[in-house]
């Protein structure tokens, strides 16, 4: 399936979410933090791992954090794991 801005737009809603536009981009939890007025446990934040047989994007809540071990088990063909360290 490919990921659009409506489909991902629907699951959030359909996930109870809500999309709140900062007025300016935000790279990082704390950023969006301070944007929004939100809580950490209530932003969203996406990773996009480019592999060689396919895109996997992950999403995670503000306060957790992705394990590359076992993104890696989903799939171990990522391209430039060095930009992991």
């Amino acid at each position: 399936m490919k990921i659009t801005k409506a489909n991902l737009e629907e699951l959030i809603r359909k996930l109870g979410g809500k999309i709140i536009d900062a007025g300016k981009p935000v790279k990082t939890v704390e950023q969006a933090v301070k944007a929004t007025g939100s809580e950490p446990k209530q932003i969203i934040k996406s990773l996009l791992f480019i592999s060689e047989e396919e895109p996997v994007l992950v999403i995670v809540d503000g306060e957790s954090k992705v394990d590359l071990d076992n993104i890696t088990k989903y799939n171990n063909e990522f391209k430039s794991p060095e930009l992991w360290n």
